[in-house]
């Protein structure tokens, strides 16, 4: 089977940039590893399509420190491998600006359907590790179409991702974009906490110190 693994944290040590500051923010990772400070959630296992080879993946929150307020960020890029540092461009609108061009592989207004779970589940989300991984299992679904991957977890997790993603509808709603550029990073969504990530603007540029999801060793199945 063919390990990844989804994990990430960061901390900084700088506060939030007015709109005459400077267009990029250094995120320099703190810890062991790489600094890995997973929040709720649960290891999963996915592949590409119905036959792919197998990855371990963390579905959950991804929490970063340092800030004057927390930030928590979920997955939007199934596809993509982040990098241990990487630039990425902050958007305030995640239902506009989140592509098929800039998440590859998704479909029309993913963004902002991702953002309307994340929005309205994501601080239920943040008391329980199963709740967390059903709403970034959902979020994934809701954004790729039918067939795209396969994901075994546990059973709360899947029951909870069919719950969120039930009670989508049609809804929408739009959120922080953090947009890598493709095969330079993988994308995220900021939980709505703090109004103050809106400082770091629109084209802002951003260096994550990021080691989200990193190649191991791969073992046959």
């Amino acid at each position: 089977m063919k390990k990844f693994v989804y994990a990430a944290l960061f901390a900084a040590s700088l506060s939030y940039p007015t709109a005459a500051a400077a267009d990029t923010v250094t995120l320099t990772s703190n810890g062991s590893a790489y600094g890995w400070n997973l929040g709720q959630g649960a290891w999963i296992t996915v592949s590409e399509g119905t036959s792919g080879p197998q990855m371990t993946a963390w579905a959950g929150e991804i929490n970063w420190t340092g800030f004057t307020s927390s930030l928590v960020t979920y997955c939007v890029d199934f596809f993509s491998n982040a990098l241990h540092t990487e630039t990425v461009t902050v958007s305030n609108d995640i239902r506009n600006d989140l592509t098929s061009t800039t998440s590859p592989g998704t479909t029309a207004g993913a963004g902002g359907r991702a953002a309307w779970l994340v929005n309205t589940y994501a601080s239920a989300a943040s008391t329980d590790k199963y709740k967390a991984a059903g709403l970034q299992i959902a979020v994934w679904n809701t954004m790729y179409a039918a067939g795209a991957f396969t994901i075994s977890a546990p059973l709360e997790a899947m029951n909870w991702a069919a719950s969120y993603a039930g009670s989508l509808g049609s809804n929408t709603a739009t959120g922080i974009y953090f947009n890598a550029a493709p095969g330079a990073g993988q994308d995220q969504i900021a939980t709505p906490e703090p109004a103050s990530i809106l400082m770091l603007a629109i084209g802002m540029s951003m260096a994550l110190g990021f080691g989200y999801r990193m190649k191991r060793q791969a073992v046959l199945a």
